[in-house]
């Protein structure tokens, strides 16, 4: 049997990984909808609409020639929230989040990033969290 870790994970931007990932999160969630009737002694429910939102801490850091070909650096993920002019739909983004390498360990999904908060400490590594939030279902085309 064999198991995951943070090591085997990956957040995948413009089809490679961005380059330094300490960490994803994603929740995803089903609304349910209530069906009882005044007839019914207990609940039922039927699906209603599904969401799913999540985080990722990205390091900061400056890739070199030859890892631009390998990674995506995390700012081509960052310039879609913090930028100037009006938000639009162009700023809409195809993540995928793994947990290993096979393509069954991937979750794909086209999301909105809905905030970054950026930190530099004194002896850490500088570190930006980015918050999505999916738009249309799991596996959507760009």
């Amino acid at each position: 049997m064999s198991f995951y870790s943070g090591r085997h994970g990956s957040l995948i931007y413009l089809d490679k990984p961005v380059a330094k990932v300490r960490d994803w999160t994603l929740d995803y969630s089903n609304e349910l909808l209530e069906t009882t009737t005044v007839a019914n002694f207990a609940p039922t429910y039927i699906p209603g609409q599904k969401s799913a939102e999540g985080s990722a801490t990205l390091l900061w850091y400056r890739l070199d020639y030859r890892e631009k070909q390998v990674f995506t650096q995390f700012d081509a993920l960052i310039n879609k929230l913090v930028h100037t002019g009006i938000p639009s739909t162009a700023d809409r983004v195809k993540l995928s989040l793994a947990v290993g390498k096979n393509p069954e360990d991937v979750l794909t999904l086209n999301a909105y990033l809905t905030s970054a908060s950026m930190g530099s400490t004194s002896g850490e590594v500088s570190s930006v969290r980015v918050a999505f939030r999916m738009t249309g279902d799991l596996g959507g085309a760009s």
